[in-house]
């Protein structure tokens, strides 16, 4: 009897186990096959494609086909390797909705991490002001059976020109048809320019994100405390967004802010913000951290301006402006003779990254239509 269970309470988990990876393989394999796929519609008498787009929401993808007689959708979800097919005629959409808004699922999943993982809590919080969701809805009268909607929906910023495409051309055949019908409708479609350029952190701004963690982690491991006091990770914190501030101010100052921020994470990984006493190093001290924020800020301004009506490759020398910080902040500390081989090697390390960013880095740009 002790034996059967045993061989239960084994065998079970085991064949568990080998179901769902069965389970999750063949609906990956049939979803790769679907997304390989070039998905075409049969045309009805006179009807003829006006206009087309592919939403991927990475687990959910299909075309919608606009044509000048109806709407059809063809969708593939990878859960369960579900296929839909929707139809709507353009003589039976009620109304169209077009809807722009943030992502606010990043700012809960922020909220439910903030005070548990600090770091991750910001990297949440920076997706929730920078994603965005685009949706068009085609409706049906509630009263009309079966109650049949459309949503072409996508929360990448790069297709917001290609869904306010779609969209006009939606609301231009769908006048044309209900005034066909006999129907009201007023064919003014929005205008032809869309801009989304708010918080939009972009690629560079993202990749030195990253560099800051990897630098702070990787200090707290070494040197079991994230600082601004030794000769390897302090050159890094100084030189970075110094280096930025020749080619682009936006991408420099959001570097400098948001990479304090993430060593601040790291310091204090969890705990409250306002309260965080589990830490490297105890409670914080706020008008310190505060006032190495501004001096970041002022640095990269100096090295801005350095370079735009100085001379470029001076922007380095803004890097000294450490020193005006530590003379309010820490005056003892300057009779230190290392602070200055510190200073130094961060105005060596501002001019080699400079010279990589210039080659590697890309300016913002906002996204429009245009």
């Amino acid at each position: 009897m002790l034996e059967g269970l045993f061989r239960n309470l084994i065998v079970s988990p085991i064949f568990l186990i080998f179901i769902s990876i069965l389970f999750f393989y063949v609906m990956t394999r049939n979803y790769a096959r679907f997304r390989k796929d070039t998905l075409k519609i049969d045309l009805l008498e006179n009807e003829k494609v006006v206009d087309q787009i592919d939403v991927d929401l990475w687990i959910v993808r299909g075309p919608t086909f606009l044509t000048n007689q109806r709407v059809v959708q063809l969708i593939s979800n990878w859960f369960l390797s579900r296929r839909k097919t929707k139809s709507i005629a353009l003589q039976d959409i009620h109304s169209l909705n077009w809807l722009r808004c943030t992502n606010w699922l990043f700012f809960v999943a922020g909220l439910f991490f903030l005070g548990l993982i600090n770091p991750l809590a910001l990297v949440l919080f920076l997706l929730g002001l920078e994603g965005k969701v685009y949706l068009l809805r085609f409706n049906t009268p509630f009263a009309q059976m079966p109650l049949t909607r459309i949503a072409v929906r996508t929360l990448r910023r790069g297709q917001l020109s290609r869904m306010w495409s779609f969209y006009r051309n939606a609301q231009i055949a769908w006048a044309k048809t209900r005034i066909q019908s006999g129907l009201s409708a007023t064919v003014n479609p929005p205008a032809e320019t869309i801009h989304e350029n708010d918080f939009a952190w972009g690629r560079p701004v993202w990749s030195y994100l990253a560099f800051f963690f990897a630098c702070g982690l990787i200090q707290r491991i070494l040197e079991a405390h994230i600082s601004f006091d030794d000769f390897i990770f302090f050159p890094l914190y100084l030189g970075l967004p110094v280096a930025i501030a020749q080619r682009n101010l936006r991408d420099a100052l959001w570097t400098a802010i948001l990479g304090f921020a993430a060593l601040f994470t790291i310091k204090f990984p969890c705990g409250g913000l306002l309260s965080l006493f589990v830490s490297d190093g105890g409670a914080p001290f706020y008008e310190q951290y505060f006032f190495v924020a501004l001096t970041l800020v002022m640095m990269v301004l100096l090295a801005y301006g350095i370079s735009r009506y100085v001379y470029r490759d001076l922007s380095f020398l803004a890097v000294a402006l450490w020193l005006g910080f530590l003379a309010l902040y820490m005056p003892g500390i300057l009779y230190d003779f290392g602070l200055y081989a510190k200073i130094l090697i961060a105005m060596a390390v501002a001019i080699l990254l400079a010279q990589f960013e210039r080659a590697a880095g890309s300016s913002y740009r906002a996204i429009s239509t245009n």
